[in-house]
């Protein structure tokens, strides 16, 4: 028991030192490299998806490992969490892309908001499978998963950084390749 104690807290250092460091570079590379509208649009844009998709998951989240940890049947819990985030995120992206078309004249921002949007949609379709692990006490496969995407986006925003090639364009293309890295 002691052992896997400490194999848990060691799997969420792990976690926790690894989404800092590479949370760091993004954000400094990001605040140095972009001007202060271009680097407030891409907060704001993440800011309102971060909080669009916490509100979207109406804490079926935190249900989940708690009905796994209690022993309920992991593979109709998750199956439940897979249709909502599913319904939830596809309405939601859905929304997003329709007000695009029905008022093309958006400001910068909205496409800016739609573009993340894809990344932060596979995040959010990815939640199920954390949550799983969360509720499992598969504390190292959970700390995995949870670094990969910080890792691609902080190593792809280095080389861009040190590719002198830093702009709006280059950082959506980093964010949305993320993408293809979760797939």
């Amino acid at each position: 028991m002691k052992g896997k104690f400490i194999r848990n807290i060691s799997a969420n250092t792990f976690q926790l030192a690894i989404n800092q460091l590479f949370g760091f570079a993004i954000f400094y590379i990001l605040s140095r490299e972009l001007d202060k509208n271009n680097f407030g649009q891409i907060n704001w844009a993440l800011a309102v998806l971060l909080t669009s998709f916490s509100i979207l998951s109406c804490g079926i989240d935190q249900v989940t490992v708690k009905k796994i940890a209690a022993g309920d049947d992991p593979h109709s819990v998750l199956s439940l969490y897979i249709c909502h985030v599913l319904m939830a995120g596809g309405l939601f992206y859905g929304a997003l892309f329709i007000g695009q078309i029905l008022f093309p004249n958006l400001p910068g921002q909205y496409h800016i908001l739609l573009l993340l949007g894809i990344g932060k949609l596979m995040f959010f379709f990815s939640s199920p499978f954390k949550q799983l692990a969360n509720g499992l006490e598969k504390f190292n496969l959970l700390a995995y998963m949870s670094v990969g995407s910080n890792i691609i986006r902080g190593t792809g925003l280095v080389v861009v950084a040190l590719l002198h090639s830093v702009s709006m364009s280059s950082v959506i293309l980093v964010f949305i390749a993320l993408l293809w890295s979760i797939l």
